[in-house]
């Protein structure tokens, strides 16, 4: 079940990021605001999950749209992260006396937000008797025939079994070190970057912070390609869109990535590639 979740900022760039970060990693349906008063009349006439606020909006601004909230009784308990450029004092405690779930400071950074949503929403549902979305029920959205997949593994045995395992389903670039996806993701943003080991340098943990931060990369799929004793940990992690195990046959790659490819894509195209 989908959470309604309201975002008022009047700065438009974070309103993209949470969005997006919203709708890919929790499927949120969102109402997007950049002042309190719309903020109050969007409240007035919905119920929300809850809300992220800018304290420095137009019109009203985000301390008195908080004092509004408390004050009517449908409101009281909505939860409310902030987000801002506010660093005094004062201020922060006068929000924290309002009542606030969080607080984050701009410019925000994909993956500190992401963690901070995901702790809000997984709070904010099990308050709910557990209608909210958790953490480790994130909807991955599927992968169109033909998108392009960019697959990261020091092997080059590897990513040619990786490219085998997704036939015609996909157009696979297959890249060697970190430093090079870094390098073609940020000319042009794949749909999806399966991420292995062995990257060099710029290791598999350093990659995906750096591709959560290019603009262009916020609703590519980022996917960890880990070993069995990795993937309690990984799973955990909020920068992944998902994680799966690795895989030394095709067959057996094809069948983890299934998940990630249009339910409608030909079954027939899947057997070709990878004859039994």
């Amino acid at each position: 079940m989908s959470m309604n979740a309201l975002v008022v900022d009047g700065d438009a760039t974070a309103r993209v990021m949470v969005r997006r970060i919203l709708v890919r990693d929790f499927a949120c349906d969102i109402t997007e605001v950049d002042n309190g008063l719309d903020a109050l009349d969007q409240l007035s006439e919905k119920q929300f999950g809850f809300m992220l606020l800018d304290p420095e909006l137009p019109v009203i601004d985000g301390f008195r749209v908080l004092e509004a909230v408390r004050r009517t009784p449908e409101h009281q308990s909505l939860p409310v992260l902030i987000m801002t450029r506010q660093r005094d004092e004062a201020a922060v405690r006068k929000l924290a006396e309002l009542g606030i779930s969080d607080y984050l400071i701009k410019p925000l950074e994909a993956t500190l937000t992401g963690a901070r949503l995901s702790k809000l929403i997984g709070a904010t549902g099990q308050a709910n008797g557990g209608n909210g979305p958790a953490n480790d029920h994130k909807r991955i959205p599927t992968l169109q025939p033909g998108a392009s997949v960019m697959i990261v593994d020091g092997s080059s045995d590897f990513r040619q079994l990786f490219a085998d395992a997704l036939g015609e389903a996909a157009t696979v670039t297959p890249v060697d070190s970190g430093v090079q996806a870094l390098k073609r993701c940020k000319q042009v943003a794949p749909a999806a970057v399966f991420i292995g080991n062995e990257l060099g340098v710029l290791h598999r943990d350093l990659l995906v912070s750096e591709l959560r931060r290019i603009p262009a990369m916020f609703e590519s799929l980022i996917i960890g390609i880990v070993e069995e004793d990795e993937l309690e940990t990984a799973s955990q992690d909020t920068r992944w869109s998902s994680v799966v195990l690795r895989a030394d046959t095709s067959q057996a790659l094809s069948q983890k990535t299934s998940r990630f490819f249009d339910s409608q894509r030909p079954l027939d195209t899947v057997l070709r590639a990878h004859p039994s």
